[in-house]
């Protein structure tokens, strides 16, 4: 490496770490998404139960399995399990499914769906997910999984 990319090379390596990170973590949401909108919908569709009951098992599934998605491989924290760090989870998550259920309850009048319907359950899923997922994901990074002092 010459004398002049040297001072280049840190904010490089940070910004490939911040990229490989938002891409875990757009990943580990993915696989929430597909776990709360298939248990969701499979809820409403199986069970019978209303749209805004249906969300609530499928949204504690999908925050179940986006934690150990988010811990291992987007911000790689290994070892034993710490009480604090999960207590932080499911705080800064509790307040991402607030903003997430509000989202979802608000658009399924808008979008029509008093009456149960795949498709427009799903697109008030996805609308209360974007939502959530921005307050997630700098509340993960900040609270949960921050680096640790040195």
């Amino acid at each position: 490496m010459s004398a002049t990319s040297e001072p280049y090379a840190a904010p490089a390596t940070a910004l490939r770490e911040r990229l490989r990170e938002l891409l875990g973590f757009a990943a580990a949401g993915g696989i929430g998404f597909v776990v709360d909108a298939g248990l969701t919908n499979a809820l409403i569709a199986f069970v019978h139960l209303s749209p805004l009951l249906a969300r609530a098992p499928a949204v504690a599934a999908a925050m179940a399995t986006t934690y150990a998605i988010n811990r291992r491989y987007t911000f790689k924290i290994e070892g034993e399990r710490r009480r604090h760090e999960s207590l932080r989870y499911v705080l800064v998550a509790g307040l991402g499914i607030a903003l997430n259920y509000a989202a979802y309850a608000a658009s399924l009048g808008p979008l029509g769906a008093l009456a149960p319907h795949f498709a427009v359950t799903t697109l008030a899923i996805m609308v209360g997910v974007g939502i959530g997922m921005v307050w997630n994901y700098f509340g993960f990074r900040r609270f949960v999984f921050a680096p640790a002092a040195s």
